[in-house]
């Protein structure tokens, strides 16, 4: 199932709070924030949630509802609506939704994730992008769209193989980000080894 289904009336939840740092820069915006999540059960194998992060250069809220097919899996949708701050007073507002499949095998041990998809409107910065905009002559290359598919496969009592490729397009530069993931991981006795092939690929920047 979807990572986030929950049982009819079971309810999850989370509220945290911090200073966001700019990974590899400390000139960037640092600004305190607080984010929250909600998750509740609903009938007919359905999931509602939501959530909301909020700094003082950036807001955004989130639904979404997650819905169970026994054995033909779960399929989920969510949206999110954000606000930032620009350094040159202006204010970038959009939305970004995403679908998600996922469905596991059990009888193969194999887990199957496929179809899992985002768009997003021009005027949509996540927060680490929104943290990135250093001065009004900069801009950041927000995300247009991002698709994605993993696969993992158990093998044996201890080992399992896993596929994982993306493609990712950007709103202001045209270019599109293409990765692809394969490795094996295992444990022998109480040690844990893993070895993998990794690709990746960013074409059509100007």
């Amino acid at each position: 199932a979807v990572p986030f289904m929950l049982r009819q009336g079971r309810m999850k939840y989370s509220v945290s709070a911090g200073r966001y740092h700019y990974p590899g820069s400390t000139n960037l915006h640092s600004p305190t924030f607080l984010q929250s999540t909600i998750f509740y059960g609903l009938p007919m194998n359905v999931t509602a949630f939501g959530g909301m992060l909020a700094a003082q250069n950036y807001h955004s809220v989130a639904f979404g509802m997650g819905k169970g097919f026994g054995d033909f899996g779960a399929l989920s949708v969510d949206g999110n609506w954000a606000k930032a701050d620009r350094p040159d007073g202006q204010q970038s507002a959009g939305q970004s939704v995403r679908v998600q499949y996922q469905k596991n095998f059990a009888s193969t041990n194999t887990n199957f994730s496929m179809a899992s998809y985002r768009y997003s409107s021009g005027g949509f910065y996540s927060f680490s992008e929104a943290n990135a905009l250093g001065s009004p002559a900069e801009y950041v290359n927000n995300k247009r769209s991002r698709s994605e598919v993993a696969i993992s496969q158990g093998v044996g009592d201890n080992g399992s193989v896993s596929i994982s490729a993306y493609t990712q397009r950007y709103w202001r530069s045209g270019a599109e980000d293409r990765t692809l993931h394969i490795g094996y991981y295992g444990m022998i006795k109480s040690v844990s080894w893993g070895a993998g092939y990794f690709y990746a690929d960013s074409t059509g920047s100007k």
